[in-house]
C-alpha cells in the first residue's frame, strides 16, 4: 500500500506490453528516461528496471509513477453493505474503516478517502484478503514481513485524531459500508502515495490517481468482477478496540470544544482506558441490556446535540 518501499524489481516486457508493442518507449518521448532506468533497444528486448537507490528523491519517484501507463477503470463494484447482527461488529468495523481513511487520507479530497475506503471494501472482497473490516485494514501489522496500510505499524495510532477530521472520516465510512461505491478506481485493490515508488507498482494496472494517491487493480482474472465474490464473515477482531478508542477519543474533544468550562480526559488516557475493554466484557454488557443500542443505529441521521451535530453511532461499544 503506502509503504515506503522504493526497490524496482527487474521486469520482463510483459510490464509495458502496449507501449513496447508499438515500438515506442514507455516514458513520455518530449524528455529523457527518468533516472535509474534502462531504455529498451528493441521492441521485444526485455525492459529492465534497475533498483531505485535508497537516495531517490520525490521528485524521481513521481516522474517514474507518472510514466507508468494509466489504463481504463473498468466497471464499478458492485455495493457492499455491512450485513451482520452483533453491534459489536458494526461499530469495529466503522471505526477500523474510518482510521484507515483518517491515517491514509485525512488530508485528501472526499473523492480521495472515497477511493481509499473502497480499496479496502475491495480486498474484503477478493479471496486474497481477510474477510473482515478490521482484518482487511490490519492485515501484516503484527508481522515482521510489514503491514498491508503503513499507518498500522508506524506509529501514527499513538497520535490522537482531530475530532473535525475524524468525523469527516467516518462520515466516509458509514456511507461505504452502507453501499455507496466509488466508481472512480473499480476494483481497485492498491494505491500508494505518487511521492514513492513500491518495487510492485509496475506489475499491477494503474488505473486511477486521485490527489496524492495512484491505485491500481490487479492484472487478468484476479482483477475483474467475478473474482470480488467473496462475503463478509463477521467476528471482528480485537484491532477494532484500538481505533475505537480513537473515536472515543475525538468524540472527547469534540465534546471540550463545545464545553470547555468541562475538563476533559487526555487523549492518551482516554485510548489507555478503552484499550482495557474485552470483547467478553462487550458480550456482557450486551446480553445484560439487548435492547440498549438499536439495531438500526447506524442508519440513523445525525442527532442534535447541545447546538453540535454528531454522527448517530452506538458509543461504550467496540
Amino acid at each position: 500500500m503506502a509503504g515506503a518501499e522504493l526497490g524496482l524489481a527487474a521486469l520482463s516486457t510483459g510490464v509495458f506490453s502496449a507501449a513496447l508493442a508499438a515500438s515506442t518507449p514507455w516514458w513520455p518521448t518530449d524528455r529523457a528516461p527518468p533516472p535509474h532506468h534502462v531504455a529498451p533497444t528493441a521492441p521485444h528486448q526485455p525492459l529492465t528496471l534497475l533498483s531505485l537507490q535508497p537516495q531517490t528523491t520525490a521528485a524521481s519517484a513521481q516522474l517514474w509513477n507518472a510514466a507508468n501507463p494509466e489504463l481504463a477503470v473498468g466497471a464499478a463494484a458492485t455495493p457492499f453493505v455491512l450485513a451482520s447482527d452483533r453491534v459489536a461488529d458494526r461499530v469495529r468495523a466503522v471505526n477500523c474503516l474510518t482510521a484507515a481513511i483518517y491515517y491514509e487520507a485525512g488530508h485528501e479530497s472526499s473523492g480521495g478517502q472515497r477511493a481509499v475506503a473502497q480499496v479496502v471494501l475491495n480486498r474484503l472482497r477478493h479471496p486474497a484478503y481477510p474477510k473482515t473490516v478490521c482484518g482487511v485494514v490490519f492485515e501484516g501489522s503484527t508481522r515482521s514481513t510489514g503491514c498491508q496500510f503503513t499507518f498500522t505499524c508506524d506509529g501514527s495510532l499513538a497520535r490522537a485524531p482531530t475530532a473535525a477530521g475524524w468525523r469527516r472520516a467516518q462520515g466516509v465510512a458509514l456511507a461505504a459500508l452502507e453501499g455507496q461505491v466509488d466508481p472512480e478506481v473499480g476494483y481497485a485493490t492498491h494505491y500508494h502515495a505518487d511521492y514513492v515508488a513500491p518495487y510492485w507498482s509496475p506489475s499491477l494496472q494503474k488505473v486511477a490517481t486521485i490527489g496524492a494517491h495512484i491505485f491500481y487493480r490487479q492484472p487478468g482474472g484476479a482483477g475483474q468482477a467475478g473474482t470480488f465474490a467473496g462475503r463478509y464473515l463477521g467476528g471482528e477482531s480485537d484491532e477494532g478496540l484500538r481505533p475505537a478508542a480513537l473515536d472515543t477519543a475525538a468524540f472527547a474533544l469534540e465534546a471540550a470544544a463545545v464545553e470547555p468550562a468541562t475538563p476533559a480526559p487526555e487523549p492518551h488516557q482516554i485510548v489507555s482506558e478503552v484499550a482495557d475493554i474485552t470483547v467478553a466484557k462487550l458480550d456482557e454488557t450486551l446480553k445484560a441490556a439487548p435492547n440498549s443500542v438499536p439495531a438500526k443505529a447506524l442508519k440513523q441521521p445525525p442527532v442534535q446535540d447541545e447546538g453540535r451535530t454528531r454522527l448517530a453511532m452506538p458509543r461504550d461499544s467496540f
